[in-house]
């Protein structure tokens, strides 16, 4: 399959000190991803040269945060998926090993880590410095054959990272019992870090969502429990009749989560907006915003939420990391009653906890703190820098 190479190409002065290397399964928005992109801008904001390698899916918007920076590389492939892609893609990820003194390389996603860490133990590339982000906690996530293969992906890919960074304590934890052999102090829990996006232009949005309105955002698959939200929606508007719920994203279960809100009756107060290329712009200033998944690593749409000023934010205790953020209310299980009620609570006596959270942010979710983490040292940034907007 064809590749594409950044316009600037890769001149003779290029990686002559050394590259970091990052690689995706693909370019297409979402949680890791931005942070990816975010360590990305970071490192060659420090003047290191950078190669983002995506695996599959080709060109996506996402990227063009990186036309302008001369030190930034990419190579896309356009694989259908980057499973068709692992075998092709390791070849010319151990070239680049050949051609280039790896000072880092950095990757996310199970498979991913897996095929890196593989190449590692096997010699077909040599790094400084190997650092794998956890997205999930596997066993909560898949169950039978597919569980026990991605259990045989950490059993052979899995040991030779220098860093294993997970989301919180219950994803250190877990992560022994799936690679089946002492990992030492190669892991580290690291909190997601906060990848800004440009609000200036939804100043004059925020006036009209911070009228009764409840806004949720994520793909809309089963383990984001959105038929648990509407179920509780529904106990909830019967007593706060002038909310509203607005759904952010797209997904396989769109029909069928559409004819839950006609079977429920409360199809006139939900908006199913799909997808938006700047969710902030739906999020900015509502009332309450709801997390209803299952289970998460951790959620990153919470901290947009925050940095979109949502007054209130609810959450299922998809993650035991959830319920130590102040002013963020956990349902006491997962169930459907336990999340209206906390929707309840936030309705019955109404609060702005926006500066909360926006004070978490700073302080707990640092790009740069992430950035000296993943590379072993303090970065400095420089003191005009800022990352680019994801809008």
């Amino acid at each position: 399959m064809e590749e594409t190479v950044s316009a600037s190409g890769f001149d003779n002065e290029f990686g002559a000190d050394g590259v970091s290397l990052i690689v995706l399964p693909t370019a297409m928005a979402g949680g890791s991803e931005s942070v990816a992109f975010g360590l990305a801008h970071t490192l060659a904001a420090t003047g290191q040269d950078v190669i983002v390698f995506v695996m599959a899916c080709g060109m996506q918007t996402s990227l063009s945060q990186f036309a302008k920076l001369s030190n930034v590389r990419l190579i896309v492939q356009r694989y259908r998926s980057e499973k068709l892609s692992s075998l092709l893609s390791a070849v010319r990820i151990s070239a680049i090993s050949r051609r280039y003194r790896l000072r880092l390389v950095y990757s996310t996603h199970l498979h991913v880590n897996a095929m890196l860490g593989l190449l590692r133990h096997l010699g077909a590339m040599k790094c400084d410095r190997l650092a794998a982000r956890e997205s999930t906690i596997i066993s909560r996530r898949f169950k039978g054959f597919k569980g026990s293969l991605m259990r045989l992906l950490y059993r052979f890919g899995y040991g030779r990272q220098d860093l294993l960074i997970a989301q919180t304590e219950e994803m250190k934890e877990a992560l022994p019992t799936f690679v089946r052999r002492s990992l030492g102090n190669r892991i580290a829990v690291i909190k997601n870090p906060f990848v800004p996006r440009d609000l200036s232009k939804h100043t004059k949005h925020a006036c009209i969502c911070s009228q009764r309105r409840i806004v949720a955002c994520g793909r809309l698959v089963e383990i984001k429990g959105y038929d648990r939200l509407l179920r509780a929606f529904k106990i909830h508007e019967s007593s706060f009749p002038e909310y509203s719920l607005f759904i952010i994203g797209d997904g396989p279960e769109r029909d069928r989560l559409q004819e839950l809100c006609s079977d429920l009756g409360i199809e006139q107060k939900v908006t199913f907006h799909g997808h938006s290329k700047s969710p902030l712009h739906e999020m900015s200033g509502a009332s309450m915003g709801v997390v209803s998944s299952r289970s998460e690593g951790f959620p990153n749409v919470i901290l947009e939420m925050m940095y979109a000023g949502v007054a209130d934010i609810v959450s299922t205790p998809c993650t035991e990391s959830i319920s130590k953020i102040e002013g963020v209310h956990v349902a006491e299980d997962l169930s459907v009653e336990a999340l209206a009620e906390q929707m309840r609570i936030c309705a019955k006596k109404p609060s702005n906890n926006s500066l909360i959270y926006a004070s978490y942010l700073r302080e707990e979710h640092s790009m740069e703190v992430f950035a000296s983490q993943v590379v072993g040292h303090r970065v400095s940034m420089p003191s005009d820098f800022q990352l680019p907007s994801l809008d």
